[in-house]
C-alpha cells in the first residue's frame, strides 16, 4: 500500500500546508518566496539554500525549517529532513500538520512505528485530520494490522468522503484480508471519483479474479 514513487511529492505538499500558518520577518519572507520558486521548478538544492538563509534571518520561524525539510525530502536526504522537522516541531509543538509531515518522511523511510506515532500525535491535536487517519491506516496495513487499518481509513472516509485514495487504501486492506466483495466495492468508488487511478484499476482486476476463484471453490 505504500506509494514510494509519489512519496516525496506528498511530503513537500505537506510542508507547504504546514507553513501557511506562519509569518516571519520581511527578510525571511523574501528568502522563503525565492526558495518556493526554486522548489516549484525542481531546483531543490537552490531551494534548500534559500530556506537556510530564511532560517538565519529568523531562527524562530518554524515554517522555514519545514520548507527546508521538504526540499531535503525531495532530494532523498531524509535524515536532514527529519532533523529540520524536529526543530520545527520544537518551535511549534501544537501544529498537527508538523507531526503529519514528519510521519510522511518516516513512512517513506520505512519506519512504520515512528510514522504511526507521529500520525497519532497529529490526530490527538486535530481529531478531524482525515489524512492523518488515512496514513496511519496505511502504515497499520503495512504492519499486517488490517483490522486497525480499516477502522482508521473508514474514519478518514467519514471525514472526507470524496477522496479517491482513501477508498483505494481501504479496498487494498479488504483485499489483503480476503474480503474481495468489499474490496471491489471500495475500488469501484475510488474509480468513480478518479477514473484514471491505475492502482485501483489493477487491484480491482485482481480482486475480481480472486473472488471468482474463491466462489468457485464454494461451488459443489
Amino acid at each position: 500500500m505504500k506509494m514510494l514513487g509519489k512519496g516525496a511529492i506528498a511530503i513537500v505538499a505537506g510542508s507547504l500546508l504546514v507553513c501557511s500558518a506562519y509569518a516571519g520577518t520581511k527578510e525571511a519572507e523574501e528568502f522563503v518566496r525565492s526558495g518556493n520558486e526554486y522548489g516549484k521548478n525542481g531546483k531543490f538544492d537552490r531551494a534548500a539554500e534559500e530556506f537556510t538563509k530564511a532560517i538565519k534571518a529568523d531562527p524562530s520561524d518554524a515554517r522555514s525549517y519545514f520548507l527546508r525539510s521538504g526540499a531535503y525530502a525531495f532530494k532523498g536526504d531524509f535524515d536532514k529532513a527529519i532533523a529540520d522537522c524536529d526543530e520545527a516541531i520544537r518551535l511549534q509543538p501544537a501544529i498537527a500538520r508538523g507531526y503529519f509531515f514528519r510521519g510522511n518522511i518516516y513512512s517513506v523511510k520505512g519506519d512504520a512505528s515512528r510514522a504511526i506515532s507521529d500520525y497519532s500525535k497529529a490526530i490527538e491535536i486535530d481529531p478531524l485530520f482525515a489524512r492523518a487517519y488515512e496514513n496511519r491506516g496505511r502504515e497499520c496495513a503495512m504492519k499486517g494490522d488490517f483490522k486497525t487499518a480499516i477502522i482508521d481509513i473508514t474514519k478518514a472516509i467519514e471525514l472526507d468522503p470524496k477522496r479517491a485514495l482513501s477508498y483505494e487504501a481501504r479496498g487494498h486492506a479488504y483485499y489483503d484480508t480476503g474480503d474481495y466483495e468489499r474490496s471491489i466495492s471500495d475500488l469501484d468508488e475510488a474509480l468513480r471519483l478518479d477514473p484514471n487511478m491505475e492502482r485501483a484499476q489493477s487491484l480491482r482486476a485482481k480482486a475480481y479474479v480472486a473472488k471468482f476463484k474463491k466462489d468457485t471453490k464454494k461451488t459443489p
